[in-house]
C-alpha cells in the first residue's frame, strides 16, 4: 500500500516541481479596440542549462530541503535526504518520463514545458495517459492538468530579494487501477512563478482517493532559498 501511495504522489508532484509544470495556454486576454498606454504585466522566465535551485521543503510538518539541477538541455535532477528524482525530456522540452530509485514513470502524451510569457487569465487543460514500472510490473494510468494564472503580486524571499511573479492555481489528478482497486490523487496546488527564476515557491494539498473514498490528505509548502545561474561569459 505504502508503495502504491509513492507512485501517486510522485507522478502528480513531479508536474509542480521546479520549472517543468505542462501549462498550455488555451485563452490569451484579446487586445482591447482602444489604444491605451496600460501595460499588462507578465512573467518570463529564460533558465540556461546548468542553474542550481535550492527549496525549503516543509511536507506534512517535516522539513527538508530540495536541489533542483539541469544539468543538460533533456535532463531535470531533483535532489533531497530520500533521494533523487530525474525528469527527462525532448527536443522540444516536453516531458517524457520520470526516473526515481523504485519507479519509472511514461508519459505517452510527452507533456509541454510552461509556455512563458505567463498572462493573467491564461487557461490550460492536458491529459495524458501513463505507465507506471516498479517492482519488476507496470501499471497504466492517466494524468490530468487544470490551471490558470489568476494574478500578479511581488514576492520577497531569500536575502530579501523581490520578484514580480505570476500565481497559478493548477489541480493536477493523477489515477491508477491496481490489482482491480482504483486509486486516484488530487493535487491542489497554488504556484508562484518569478521573473527570470522561474518557480520560486508553491503550496499544495493532496488528496488520496480508493474506490472514489478519501483515504489520506496532506499538504507540501517550498520555498527558494538559493538560485545560481551558470555563468555564461566562460
Amino acid at each position: 500500500m505504502r508503495m502504491i501511495y509513492i507512485l501517486l504522489m510522485a507522478a502528480s508532484l513531479a508536474l509542480i516541481s521546479g520549472c517543468i509544470n505542462p501549462l498550455i495556454p488555451t485563452t490569451t486576454p484579446s487586445p482591447s479596440p482602444i489604444p491605451t498606454k496600460t501595460i499588462e504585466p507578465e512573467v518570463s522566465a529564460n533558465l540556461s542549462v546548468g542553474y542550481l535551485k535550492v527549496f525549503a521543503v516543509v511536507l506534512d510538518g517535516i522539513n527538508y530541503t530540495m536541489t533542483e539541477t539541469h544539468p543538460s538541455i533533456f535532463v531535470y535532477r531533483f535532489m533531497d535526504g530520500v533521494g533523487s528524482k530525474t525528469i527527462y525530456v525532448d527536443e522540444n522540452s516536453s516531458v517524457l518520463k520520470v526516473v526515481a530509485q523504485n519507479y519509472t514513470i511514461r508519459y505517452k502524451n510527452p507533456l509541454p514545458t510552461i509556455q512563458y510569457p505567463l498572462i493573467k487569465g491564461q487557461r490550460w487543460y492536458y491529459l495524458s495517459p501513463i505507465t507506471v514500472t516498479y517492482e519488476n510490473r507496470s501499471v497504466d494510468g492517466q494524468t490530468t492538468v487544470n490551471g490558470t494564472v489568476e494574478r500578479f503580486e511581488n514576492v520577497t524571499i531569500f536575502n530579501n530579494t523581490t520578484y514580480q511573479t505570476a500565481v497559478v492555481k493548477q489541480t493536477t489528478v493523477t489515477s491508477y487501477n491496481i490489482d482491480k482497486t482504483n486509486y486516484s490523487v488530487s493535487n491542489e496546488s497554488t504556484l508562484w512563478y518569478g521573473q527570470d527564476v522561474g518557480l520560486i515557491k508553491s503550496y499544495t494539498i493532496s488528496k488520496i482517493y480508493v474506490e472514489n473514498s478519501l483515504d489520506q490528505i496532506s499538504d507540501r509548502q517550498q520555498e527558494i532559498i538559493e538560485f545560481k545561474q551558470q555563468d555564461q561569459s566562460q
